[in-house]
């Protein structure tokens, strides 16, 4: 309730941390909102960068198709002291 009063009367304000000046809680959550899409979006362009880098030629994920590959290689290497140690 105070808020809409003090909305009403125009004894709000508030400065933003990129320095713009809001003067109703309208205004504060526009800004708050958009602050968040801007956050977002940036998230967004940085997971599709990282995701960009971990493709391979094939469009696949190379990360988990190398770590197959290295728990194939410690199999074949173990199946391979077992049939040493008998």
């Amino acid at each position: 309730m105070e808020r809409v009063q003090a909305d009403r009367q125009q004894q709000f304000s508030r400065t933003m941390p990129d320095g713009t000046t809001v003067s109703s809680y309208v205004e504060l959550y526009e800004a708050k909102l958009k602050q968040q899409d801007h956050a977002i979006k940036e998230l967004r362009e940085r997971s599709g960068a990282v995701i960009e880098v971990a493709m391979d030629d094939d469009g696949l994920l190379a990360a988990p198709r190398r770590l197959g590959r290295e728990v194939e290689t410690v199999e074949r290497d173990a199946d391979a002291e077992r049939g040493a140690d008998t």
